[in-house]
């Protein structure tokens, strides 16, 4: 099959989505599809996949930059030049592949594939869901109106990452093609981990915590959102209840708000318990991992939360709330706490889980084998080219997958 995958922007900034669109591309790609990547914004695409390496790709990929034109401040859409590009992108295409519907040129493309008969899906990746829909609701309600309804109600298939997101989501259009499919992961950092010292030497080359000291663990993007702010103060009450432990906070975000929180800290009088390490990745993030005895996830919402598949695959424990939309499959792992959205309960669950480390390991252990075996491209690629399949027959498409 040609299938064009379309995503506005690729920059690692804009989040999880840009991860997900590289690794579900690369994993078709694998299996032999040609795939055309169209986008606005080519800023961290990998290697050669920008078109300007001529030489043979081992995936097979190519890229389109479609240069938008603005309409007005608050209207991206694509002009004249654009959207002969598009066309040229889309020609001999068996489907095309629509990221987040918030976007007007999603529309745009949806309405030129309708026009040449060329079948379309649409992923939501959590933009329909109840928490999301509560922000700026007015706003999204009229984008509804104004074409993003036809879009995706006219799409052959609408693609959700969990039963709680398609639920959520389906009050807002009616919704007759469905498929519910996990975001496609590589699971093959994943096979070897590099132990914990490689953690210890870069994050704590001086002052490290004893190596019989708790790790805790907050990896992950620092914003409001995520609510680390409960993780703070669940943390203060294991110290004043003189429990040994020591928080690792890894990750980057909003200057603003990295400030505010290392401000909290220093109320909280904090300091000797926790760290700030900076961004985490390759090795040295899972590594990370393994050193902590579980890893905690307070967001006030989370579409997929791959932070939390990642901990799993390392067989680190985690501690998260309902807000995160595949909490029960992750609940289904074994290795996953569900507490309620405040500090005691954060604190209690963290507390079990440092004074039971060996049956907490065990089952961190078991939710390694769920996730590689649940989650990796080969087992899940298979359903998107069922989803693609299905569209491009004309079928009414309506699977439901969960990880087992």
């Amino acid at each position: 099959m040609k299938i064009v995958q379309y995503l506005r922007s690729f920059s690692s900034a804009d989040g999880g989505v840009v991860r997900a669109v590289i690794d579900l591309a690369t994993a078709l790609a694998s299996r032999d599809h040609a795939i055309v990547v169209l986008t606005t914004d080519q800023s961290d695409l990998p290697p050669g996949w920008d078109g300007r390496d001529r030489r043979p790709l081992p995936q097979v990929l190519s890229a389109h930059r479609v240069l938008p034109r603005w309409l007005s401040r608050h209207s991206l859409r694509l002009g004249r030049q654009a959207l002969h590009e598009a066309k040229a992108a889309l020609a001999g295409a068996d489907v095309l592949h629509l990221h987040v519907p918030w976007d007007p040129i999603c529309v745009q493309l949806a309405r030129l594939a309708r026009e040449t008969n060329l079948p379309y899906v649409v992923s939501v990746h959590g933009m329909l869901d109840d928490w999301t829909m509560r922000h700026k609701a007015g706003k999204k309600r009229l984008f509804l109106a104004m074409g993003a309804r036809r879009m995706l109600e006219q799409a052959a298939a609408v693609q959700f990452t969990s039963r709680v997101e398609a639920e959520q989501s389906q009050q807002w259009f009616s919704c007759k093609r469905s498929v519910v499919a996990p975001l496609i992961f590589d699971t093959s950092a994943f096979d070897h981990l590099p132990g914990l010292d490689v953690a210890r030497r870069k994050f704590f080359p001086t002052l490290a915590p004893a190596p019989d000291v708790p790790l805790i663990l907050y990896l992950g993007r620092l914003h409001p959102i995520k609510r680390i702010d409960l993780l703070l103060e669940a943390v203060c009450r294991l110290r004043d209840a003189n429990e040994p432990f020591h928080l690792v906070i890894a990750g980057a975000g909003e200057p603003h708000h990295e400030q505010e929180l290392r401000k909290a800290v220093d109320s909280h009088s904090l300091q000797p318990w926790a760290s700030f390490v900076g961004f985490a990745q390759g090795q040295e993030k899972l590594s990370l991992y393994q050193a902590a005895v579980v890893a905690v996830n307070p967001s006030a919402y989370e579409s997929f939360g791959l932070v939390s598949i990642e901990a799993l695959a390392c067989g680190t424990p985690i501690i998260i709330t309902k807000a995160v939309n595949i909490w029960p499959e992750l609940q289904s792992s074994g290795g996953a706490s569900i507490v309620a959205p405040n500090a005691q309960s954060l604190c209690d669950a963290i507390r079990s889980i440092i004074n039971n480390a060996g049956d907490a390991g065990r089952r961190g252990l078991r939710a390694r084998q769920w996730v590689l075996d649940s989650f990796g491209p080969d087992r899940v690629v298979h359903l998107y080219e069922q989803m693609y399949r299905g569209a491009i027959e004309g079928r009414t498409v309506s699977h439901h997958h969960s990880p087992r």
